[in-house]
């Protein structure tokens, strides 16, 4: 049997149907269960920042059966706030240092923690995950423990529909694009009212958002990552991240085609009003845009192209 954490968040909800073709699995949900059912399914309640919480795995003999552990559950939040920096640490760090008695008190000894590629520190998101990894490391080393890390870079829908799984919230990138078409509504509403007042000729809009417009942002669909977790059957430390990412530029006529407007990435921009009040919203995602994001990647992946990325924004009415 395989214990799987974060079994409704966007990567396990990907992982859950595919393992449960291959094997028996207890996936430990926090607040709604899969909705997903099948005879190799048991679903169970628990917040793995509450060691007790686990004990639910012991009831029916369920621990007694888990040979293997995919631990995928983790909290997402680039913002900088100390709730923010408090929930990291409950469910990363130390629901990750539970999770790890657990097994070790169970005799589990094999484990697929699934971790990041962006460990630079940039928030409390990517220092919580960088300190739950060493502590995996750790394991490994103290108890001679069986483990293979993860690390995906920016997930997104499956390829090829772009689609995420039902009742996933938009991750960042999705969430990035969503204040850019959100803020260029509301703003080409105030320029078409002042052109008609003032009846100014119709002007192009443009939106400037500091970046490096040659880096790239290391885009991967979340079926890929799912895949490669399963293939993997030898304990390392794996990138799942995609080996040619495509560049800020040309998501940027990419986006733009959808949002009608012309998008630039520069280094040392001039902002306008708009483009500040931009800027603020999307502060948190600005740092993976500065073309910093290059990975080594232990996997293929599928071209993530302007078709791939305008049917993924599609699917969230963009």
């Amino acid at each position: 049997m395989i214990l799987l954490t974060g079994s409704t968040g966007l990567i396990g909800s990907a992982l859950l149907p595919k393992l449960l073709e291959r094997d028996k699995v207890a996936a430990l949900y926090h607040k709604s269960p899969p909705k997903i059912t099948h005879e190799n399914l048991i679903v169970v309640k628990g917040d793995l920042a509450n060691p007790d919480s686990l004990l639910a795995l012991d009831s029916g003999g369920i621990s007694q059966e888990i040979t293997e552990v995919i631990h995928s559950a983790g909290v997402i939040n680039l913002s900088s706030s100390d709730k923010t920096r408090q929930e990291c640490l409950d469910t990363n760090l130390t629901g990750t240092a539970n999770l790890l008695h657990y097994m070790e008190d169970r005799g589990v000894r094999r484990l697929k923690y699934v971790s990041t590629a962006y460990l630079n520190g940039q928030n409390d998101y990517e220092k919580s995950k960088m300190l739950a990894e060493r502590m995996v490391i750790g394991m490994v080393l103290a108890k001679n423990s069986w483990a293979a890390i993860l690390k995906p870079s920016i997930v997104i829908g499956e390829y090829p529909s772009g689609a995420l799984p039902d009742d996933i919230k938009p991750g960042a990138f999705y969430q990035f694009v969503g204040a850019i078409a959100r803020v260029h509504e509301n703003a080409e509403k105030i320029r078409r009212k002042a052109e008609h007042t003032m009846h100014l000729p119709p002007k192009e809009p443009v939106i400037h958002i500091k970046g490096n417009p040659e880096g790239t942002l290391n885009l991967i669909p979340v079926n890929t990552v799912a895949d490669a977790i399963l293939s993997i059957d030898s304990p390392g430390v794996y990138y799942l991240t995609n080996p040619d990412p495509p560049k800020l530029s040309d998501l940027a006529v990419w986006v733009g085609e959808l949002v009608n407007a012309r998008i630039v990435f520069e280094t040392e921009p001039k902002l306008s009003w708009i483009d500040k009040l931009l800027a603020r919203l999307t502060k948190d995602f600005s740092p993976y845009l500065q073309g910093n994001d290059k990975f080594p990647s232990d996997i293929s992946c599928p071209t993530v192209d302007r078709e791939f990325i305008q049917r993924s924004l599609k699917h969230l009415g963009y």
